[in-house]
């Protein structure tokens, strides 16, 4: 009678172990599909900030230009004009 106990225990603790494989299968692949779309989402909020400062360089860069800051040697010396952001 304790083979036949033992080897229900076994059977039960094999589909238990069947079920949690089972489940820890399907959490991996749901947070492998999670870490890929954030991942993409990642690159397109990278690019999208390095587009709006690439945008947002040449503006200041116009505004600079447009009020006259031309970078001379007096805007260098007092920290204005292109001569104070080198």
């Amino acid at each position: 009678m304790d083979v036949l106990r033992l080897t229900q225990e076994l059977d039960k603790s094999k589909a238990n172990l069947k079920d949690i494989n089972e489940f820890l299968t399907n959490e991996l692949k749901a947070r492998a599909l999670t870490t890929a779309a954030l991942e993409h989402q990642r690159k397109e909020l990278t690019q999208e900030l390095a587009d709006s400062k690439a945008a947002a360089e040449v503006r200041v860069g116009l505004g600079v230009r447009c009020f006259g800051f031309g970078g001379s040697r007096r805007g260098a010396r007092e920290g204005i004009g292109n001569g104070a952001l080198r």
